[in-house]
């Protein structure tokens, strides 16, 4: 299986660690295997169902437990994604990433389901930036709209617009859409000019 997936073999991959999983159903190694597999041809079901296979028995990883966190989120799975990484910090705070990913989901829920989600979404966009300031990090414009959309969420318009304008600067094709959210900020401050011009 290993050796189909860097000849870029997926499905035959896949189907050697399914013969894996014939012999020995409690062999590990092969779902996280398949996990990344699945997610690498976007089928976020088949990955969500071999990693909580593989969770079920090696609990204690845990990476596993953070790239389940992952295939929750990009599967839209947002309240459980927030749910597993809670989880883990409960443990571990140290992985700067997962609250990139946490600070990402708070923005995607909204008060919605929790009516604290965005203040819980800046503290973590607020701990990712804080944990990676010091470290020669590249921060991705992703990064910057989730934040300032957070803080406009939280009534930090400004400053929300601020950190808008950093996701522009570093993807101007990808995030020319936030210019309309930047537009809606600076007319709900009064600022006309600034709204005119986004």
């Amino acid at each position: 299986g290993k050796i189909w997936n860097r000849a870029r073999n997926f499905p035959l991959a896949i189907e050697k660690y399914k013969e894996a999983i014939k012999i020995d159903p409690t062999f590990a190694p092969a779902y996280i295997e398949m996990a990344e597999l699945y997610h690498r041809a976007n089928q976020d079901n088949n990955a969500l169902d071999a990693i909580k296979k593989y969770l079920e028995l090696n609990a204690n990883n845990p990476y596993a437990h953070s790239r389940y966190a992952s295939f929750l989120f990009e599967s839209k799975q947002y309240i459980d994604c927030i749910k597993e990484i809670e989880g883990i910090q409960k443990k571990d705070t140290s992985d700067a990433y997962l609250f990139r990913l946490l600070g990402y989901a708070y923005d995607e829920v909204g008060n919605k389901t929790d009516t604290a989600a965005y203040t819980k979404g800046v503290k973590a966009m607020n701990k990712f930036f804080q944990k990676t300031q010091s470290k020669d990090f590249k921060y991705i414009a992703e990064d910057y709209k989730h934040k300032g959309s957070l803080l406009s969420k939280t009534g930090k318009d400004s400053l929300g617009a601020l950190e808008l304008q950093k996701a522009i600067d570093l993807d101007p094709t990808k995030n020319c859409e936030l210019y309309g959210d930047m537009g809606k900020i600076w007319m709900k401050v009064k600022k006309y000019d600034r709204a005119i011009v986004a």
